[in-house]
């Protein structure tokens, strides 16, 4: 992880990004926040994603598919609470 000491106002951008990020993924249904911190976060393959979660691999891959989605939508939604060196980011989706 980068060390903000030497710079407050990237540790504060940092900050409010990550606020953001949290903000949107309680918008999204319960499941897509399990699949997105699964994968794209803890980076689980979707191997051991479907066998945490009991469910077939399609399964995991169509339910990523809308998660992301979802993200994709809540954070362009949150767009101007995003600072501006995320907003290319939101804009391209996860």
């Amino acid at each position: 992880m980068a060390d903000f000491s030497t710079n407050p106002e990237r540790h504060l951008e940092a900050l409010e990004f990550t606020r953001t990020i949290q903000r949107c993924l309680e918008m999204i249904s319960p499941q897509h926040q399990l699949i997105l911190i699964l994968i794209d976060i803890e980076d689980f393959s979707y191997e051991e994603a479907a066998d945490t979660l009991k469910v077939p691999i399609g399964t995991i891959k169509s339910r990523l598919a809308r998660a992301r989605e979802q993200m994709k939508a809540a954070l362009q939604f949150s767009g101007e609470l995003l600072p501006a060196q995320y907003h290319e980011v939101a804009m391209a989706g996860i």
